[in-house]
């Protein structure tokens, strides 16, 4: 009977180990997938501001890139399974680029670096960038996605 015990006990251990080792410890992709349309730094008005705002029609678009100078074709997208974003973001003389979105659990952020660390040129370290403030406009589509608010991020910064 002892050895019964003793052989139930080591089999429900070799399966809790097991069960340990084989469970899925990663964190869920929370990566957004997406491609920049266009770029400009052409901004209309005044007032510029740091941040991301949902085009969801055509007429918006049209509206949109009339006053920024881009030419993005409405039929590039489908307004019921993609998302576009504008997203508008103040530059130093070194230029940003977007390498992720992120979904924070409805909080979508969008991540931009120093375009020369994006493209691995440099060490954000040893970067010394002008400080010339330029406004720059991206046009970001993304898959569809389900969020409740958009923050921009550059260089780990949140812009506000």
């Amino acid at each position: 009977m002892n050895k019964k015990i003793l052989f139930n006990s080591l089999l429900g251990l070799m399966l809790l180990f097991l069960a340990g080792c084989s469970g899925d410890d990663s964190e869920p992709d929370t990566d957004v997938e997406f491609e920049v349309l266009d770029r400009s730094q052409t901004v209309a008005g005044e007032g510029f501001q740091n941040g991301a705002e949902l085009i969801h029609d055509e007429d918006l678009l049209r509206t949109s890139a009339e006053a920024s100078g881009v030419d993005i074709d409405a039929d590039d997208i489908d307004f019921e399974e993609e998302l576009l974003f504008e997203v508008s973001i103040t530059e130093n003389g070194c230029g940003f680029s977007l390498v992720s979105i992120e979904d924070d659990d409805g909080l979508l952020k969008f991540m931009f670096e120093l375009t020369p660390v994006a493209a691995g040129e440099a060490d954000p370290d040893d970067i010394a960038c002008t400080e010339v403030a330029n406004p720059a406009v991206f046009y970001v589509k993304t898959e569809s996605v389900d969020f409740h608010n958009l923050d921009v991020y550059g260089s780990d910064m949140k812009y506000e």
